[in-house]
């Protein structure tokens, strides 16, 4: 999608409840600008190494993106603790799936209007720096 063209929001099935009062104060339809930067979302299921997973992506995270961002996670039935409160969007309290998850992290992305999305696995993180760059131009050939 091109930053400078408006989006059209609607709302969704999957949106969490903070997303749907968002959308429903812009109002059915209404064409929303595209905002600067990327939002990254990643999705967080059982496992004991979560705080290890969830202390590298943060760190990988800051240190190779080059571009203003904000960072959310899912939490597909597991507590909150050891997530910073800011950084959970969507606290699912029983397992709903990989599928699913991936879906509320779709939605949640449909909810934002910024420029461009990286959907992770808890346990994936960008090793390489400036990978945004490298990566929209790849994408850009297509």
């Amino acid at each position: 999608m091109r930053a400078d063209r408006p989006v059209r929001r609607r709302c969704y099935s999957y949106l969490t409840d903070r997303c749907r009062r968002r959308l429903a104060r812009l109002g059915k339809g209404e064409v929303v600008g595209v905002r600067e930067g990327l939002l990254i979302v990643s999705i967080f299921g059982p496992s004991e190494r979560n705080a290890a997973w969830y202390d590298l992506q943060k760190r990988f995270v800051a240190r190779t993106t080059d571009v203003p961002y904000e960072y959310r996670v899912i939490l597909n039935g597991i507590g909150r603790d050891g997530f910073h409160p800011t950084d959970v969007a969507v606290a699912n309290v029983e397992n709903i799936g990989h599928g699913d998850a991936l879906m509320q992290a779709v939605e949640l992305c449909r909810g934002h209007s910024h420029a461009a999305y990286l959907l992770l696995d808890s346990d994936a993180f960008p090793v390489k720096l400036s990978w945004y760059g490298v990566l929209t131009a790849e994408l850009a050939r297509f």
